[in-house]
C-alpha cells in the first residue's frame, strides 16, 4: 500500500475516532445534565403551582367569609331600617310616584336591570336602578298597601348604596311584607305566574328563625332562572309580630370566584363549596355550590338537587377527612372522576370548605413546557453536528468538541444560577445569548426571579407587620394602688388581629381597652395603629368614655368605609377614688367579673355595634361598683373558641375554673393559667385565632355605700 494511502487512512482514523468519541461524550454528558436540570425545575415549578392553588383556596375562603359577613350585616341593617320606617307607616302613597306590578308583566316604561353579578357601570340613574318596584302578590294595591310601599320607598338610597357598592356581592334586595307588598331592587323583570314570595325557602326559613339571619339555597331565581343563595331575616315590630322578611340574593357565580393567577391553570380548574354532613351516621360531603348547578337549568319552583362529593373509594375519603382536620388550608392528591387530581382546600365555616380541584395532568403540561424547549434545543444541536460531518470530518470533530464544551458550560451556568437563587440571591440573572430557542429558556428564568423575590418580600412585610403590632402593645402593666393588673396578646399567625392597651387619663382614671380587628396581616396592623392613635388622641381631651368611643368610631368608619373592615372593642375606665369602672361595649364580648368571696359570676354587658361599621353611631356607657374581692377579665373569643383536634370549642368553663383556682394569686398568674388551659384543650391542633386578655384584681377595701350600677349615654 502506498504511503499516501496509509497517511490518508491514518489521518482519517485519527479524525474520525475523536469525532465519534466527542459526539458520544456530548450526547451522554448533555443527557445526564438535562435529566438533572429537568428534575429540579419540574419539582420547583410543581411546588410553586401547588402553593398557588392552596393560596387561592385560602384567599377565596377569606374573601368569601368577609363577603358573607358583609351581606349578613347589610340584611340586619335592612331589617332594622324596614322596621323603623314601617313603625311610622304612611296611610297612603302621599302623592309619591310608585311603581306597582299587579300581574306577571312590567309596564312599557319599565326597564329591568341587567342580570350580571357585579352591576358594572350602573349608577343610581341607570334604568332599573333608579327606583324600587313593588310586586303585588295578593291583588291590587289598596290604600294600606300604597302606604306601606311609600314608607319603604325611603329606603331607596340604602338599596342603591348596597347594590352599587363594588365591594359587595349582593345581587338583589327584597323586602316582602305580610300584607301583599313585595319590594325588589333593582327592577327584576317578569316574575312567573303563580309566584308567591311567602312560599319561597328564604321567607319560610326566616319566619322559622325570627331574630336570626339565615341562609337558604342554592335555588333558582324566579325571574332570571340563575342560581342564587339568599340571606334573609324576619322584620318584627316592637311587639315581636312579623311584618315581613328582608332578604338579599347572592349569585352562585359570585360565590365560586377563585384567585388563581395562572390563566393556564384556571381553565382546567373546578371550584366547589362542600359541607360535611353526619346526620345519617356516616360522614358525607355535599356539594353546596358548583358551576354545574347553573348548567342544569332547574325550574324556578323546583329545588336544586344537592349532589354528594364522590370519592373513588373509602380510603380516599378517609385521607381527605384527615387532611382537613389537620390543616385549616392545604392540599392533597387523590383520584377524582378516574383521574389523579390535586385537591386544594380551605376551611370556610364550621363544617364547610372551599375546594379547588385540578388534574395533575394539567399541571404537568405547564411544568413540561420548559423541558420541551430544552429537548428541542438538544435535537437542534444534534442536527447541526450531523450536517457538518459529511462536509469536513476534521472541522466537524473540532466543531463537535467546542460545541459540547460550550453547551455543557451553558447548562452548568443555568444550574449555578438555580443554586444561587435557592440560596436567596435574587440578583441572579442568566446573561446567555445563543440566538436560538435557548434564549426563551433564559428569558423564562429571568422573568421568574422577580416573582419569587416578591414572595420573599411579602414574608418580610408580614414580619414587619408583626413588629409594628408588638410596638403598639404596652410593654408593662400600669401601677395603680389597690389594683393588680396584667395583660397579654398571643397571635395565631405571624401577624394578628387583636389589640389591648391601658393608660392613665388626665382625670386620674385608668383606661383599658381590648379590641379584635377583622382579619390579619398588614391591613389589620395598620387599622390597629389607627385605632391606638385615634383613641390616645381623643382620650387626651375631656369627655366621658361613651363620647370617646363615639368619636373614635366616627374616625375609624370614615377610614374603613367601603373596605368591609371593622373591629370590636371593650373600653373601660377605672376611677380609683370612687372605686368604680365605667364601660363601653362596641360589639365585643362582655367583660367577666368574679366575686371570689361570694364565688359568683357576673358579666358587664352594654349595647353598641362594632367600630367602623356605621359612622354616626352613638355609644352608651355603664358604671359598675368595684369591690375588694372582684376579679375582672376582658378578653377576645380566641380564648373560649379555641378548638382541639376534633374541632370542639373549649368554652368558658375552663376559663372560669382557672380564675377561681387562682383567685388569691396575681393577675399575671391568672393569665398564665388561662393560657395553659387553652393550650391543654388545643393539644396538637394549630391555633386559628388570637388570644388576648386583660385581668384586673381589686386588692384594697373601700367604702361599701357607693351605688352598685349607673348608666349614661
Amino acid at each position: 500500500m502506498r504511503m499516501r494511502i496509509k497517511i490518508f487512512c491514518l489521518l482519517l482514523f485519527f479524525s474520525l475516532v475523536p469525532l465519534i468519541l466527542s459526539i458520544t461524550f456530548v450526547h451522554f454528558y448533555a443527557k445526564e445534565r438535562s435529566a438533572h436540570f429537568s428534575t429540579g425545575v419540574k419539582g420547583i415549578l410543581r411546588r410553586v403551582y401547588e402553593h398557588e392553588l392552596v393560596n387561592s383556596a385560602r384567599d377565596s375562603s377569606i374573601i368569601l367569609r368577609k363577603d358573607f359577613s358583609y351581606v349578613e350585616m347589610a340584611v340586619r341593617s335592612l331589617s332594622l331600617e324596614s322596621k323603623q320606617v314601617l313603625s311610622n307607616r304612611l296611610e297612603d302613597d302621599s302623592g309619591q310616584s310608585l311603581f306597582f306590578v299587579e300581574r306577571a308583566e312590567l309596564p312599557k316604561h319599565f326597564h329591568p336591570a341587567a342580570n350580571d353579578a357585579t352591576h358594572d357601570g350602573a349608577t343610581p340613574t341607570t334604568p332599573g336602578y333608579e327606583r324600587i318596584v313593588y310586586y303585588l302578590y295578593k291583588g291590587k294595591a289598596g290604600k294600606a298597601a300604597r302606604g306601606a310601599a311609600a314608607s319603604l320607598n325611603s329606603l331607596l338610597p340604602y338599596f342603591q348604596s348596597v347594590i352599587l357598592n363594588p365591594d359587595n356581592i349582593a345581587w338583589r334586595i327584597y323586602v316582602c311584607l305580610d300584607d301583599g307588598i313585595h319590594a325588589a331592587y333593582p327592577v327584576q323583570g317578569i316574575l312567573p305566574k303563580g309566584y308567591d314570595p311567602k312560599s319561597r325557602p328564604w321567607y319560610v326559613k326566616a319566619l322559622q328563625n325570627p331574630g336570626d339571619v339565615v341562609w337558604s339555597g342554592p335555588m333558582p331565581d324566579a325571574s332570571s332562572q340563575r342560581i342564587v343563595f339568599t340571606c334573609s331575616q324576619a322584620v318584627l315590630d316592637n311587639a315581636g309580630h312579623v311584618l315581613g322578611v328582608a332578604a338579599m340574593d347572592v349569585l352562585l357565580k359570585a360565590v365560586l370566584s377563585d384567585n388563581v393567577a395562572s390563566s393556564a391553570l384556571s381553565k382546567e380548574l373546578e371550584t366547589y363549596i362542600v359541607s360535611r354532613d353526619e346526620t345519617s351516621g356516616a360522614v358525607q360531603f355535599n356539594i353546596l355550590a358548583t358551576r354545574q348547578y347553573e348548567d342544569e337549568k332547574t325550574s324556578w319552583n323546583e329545588s336544586v338537587q344537592i349532589k354528594p362529593l364522590e370519592f373513588s373509594d373509602e380510603e380516599s375519603k378517609a385521607l381527605f377527612m384527615r387532611a382537613i382536620e389537620v390543616e385549616h388550608a392545604g392540599r392533597i392528591t387523590l383520584p377524582f372522576e378516574g383521574e389523579e387530581t390535586i385537591w386544594a382546600f380551605s376551611k370556610l365555616f364550621s363544617h364547610s370548605y372551599f375546594l379547588l380541584l385540578l388534574p395533575t395532568s394539567s399541571v404537568n403540561k405547564v411544568v413540561d413546557q420548559p423541558m420541551d424547549i430544552l429537548a428541542s434545543i438538544m435535537r437542534d444541536q444534534r442536527y447541526k453536528v450531523g450536517a457538518a460531518l459529511p462536509i469536513l470530518m476534521l472541522a466537524a470533530a473540532a466543531t463537535a468538541f467546542f460545541s459540547s464544551r460550550r453547551m455543557s458550560n451553558q447548562f452548568q451556568a443555568m444550574i449555578d444560577a438555580w443554586n444561587r437563587l435557592g440560596q436567596g440571591d435574587f440578583t441572579t440573572r442568566l446573561t446567555l445569548k445563543t440566538n436560538d430557542e435557548r434564549d426563551r429558556l433564559v428569558e423564562a428564568f429571568n422573568e421568574m426571579v422577580p416573582k419569587l423575590e416578591e414572595h420573599v418580600a411579602m414574608s418580610k412585610a408580614l414580619a414587619l407587620a408583626h413588629e409594628v403590632q408588638q410596638e403598639l402593645l404596652p410593654s408593662c402593666p400600669p401601677t395603680l394602688p389597690g389594683f393588680d393588673i396584667a395583660g397579654i396578646s398571643v397571635s395565631c399567625d405571624q401577624t394578628g388581629g387583636d389589640y389591648y392597651d391601658y393608660f392613665f387619663r388626665e382625670n386620674g382614671h385608668l383606661a383599658l381597652i381590648v379590641a379584635d380587628v377583622c382579619g390579619h396581616g398588614i391591613p389589620a396592623a395598620l387599622l390597629m395603629a389607627t385605632l391606638k392613635g385615634a383613641l390616645r388622641q381623643r382620650a387626651d381631651q375631656p369627655g366621658e368614655p361613651a363620647a370617646i368611643i363615639t368619636d373614635v368610631n366616627r374616625q375609624i368608619a370614615n377610614i374603613t368605609q367601603g373596605s368591609g373592615r371593622f373591629l370590636t372593642a371593650f373600653y373601660a375606665e377605672i376611677d380609683p377614688k370612687s372605686m368604680t369602672i365605667t364601660t363601653v361595649r362596641a360589639g365585643h364580648d362582655p367583660a367577666l367579673v368574679y366575686d371570689r368571696k361570694a364565688e359568683t359570676w357576673d358579666e358587664l354587658m352594654g349595647k353598641g355595634i362594632a367600630v367602623g361599621v356605621i359612622p354616626d353611631v352613638v355609644y352608651t356607657e355603664e358604671t359598675h361598683r368595684l369591690r375588694p374581692n372582684h376579679i375582672l377579665l376582658v378578653g377576645t373569643d380566641g380564648i373560649w373558641e379555641a378548638k382541639n383536634e376534633a374541632g370542639e370549642l373549649m368554652g368558658k368553663k375552663p376559663m372560669h375554673e382557672a380564675i377561681r383556682q387562682n383567685a388569691d394569686n396575681t393577675a399575671a398568674a391568672i393569665i398564665d393559667d388561662i393560657l395553659h388551659a387553652v393550650e391543654q384543650h388545643r393539644g396538637h391542633s394549630k391555633p386559628d385565632d388570637d388570644v388576648t386578655m386583660i385581668v384586673v384584681r381589686v386588692k384594697e377595701k373601700f367604702d361599701e355605700d357607693h351605688p352598685t350600677h349607673t348608666a349614661a349615654s
